[in-house]
């Protein structure tokens, strides 16, 4: 359980918007819980408890890979931003706005 960091500068980290429910961008704040989450290597499941919103996804490196569709991979259109939404883009490893990284709260 912990953040979600998007990108090797760790400034941003994923989360889930608690009046929309949309998964975006957001300023790291380890006090946030919209912004805690579990990853389950078994059901491929990235949940976060607090808003219910989850995420289907296997991890491949850093990049977490869509399960429907092998090729895309969740990420983030340039220029980051808080409140920037997650897009799927082709995958792409060299890609900073698809590299995540959890860290403990």
């Amino acid at each position: 359980m912990g953040q979600l960091f998007i990108g090797v500068n760790r400034t941003f980290c994923f989360e889930s918007d608690l009046k929309t429910r949309n998964l975006a961008a957001a300023v790291c704040d380890k006090t946030k819980p919209n912004q805690v989450w579990t990853w389950s290597r078994s059901t491929k499941l990235l949940n976060n408890t607090k808003t219910g919103n989850y995420l289907l996804a296997d991890l491949r490196g850093n990049q977490m890979v869509s399960l429907s569709f092998a090729s895309q991979c969740s990420g983030f259109w340039p220029p980051m931003a808080a409140g920037n939404a997650f897009q799927y883009k082709n995958c792409d490893p060299e890609d900073d706005l698809q590299v995540f990284t959890f860290g403990n709260v």
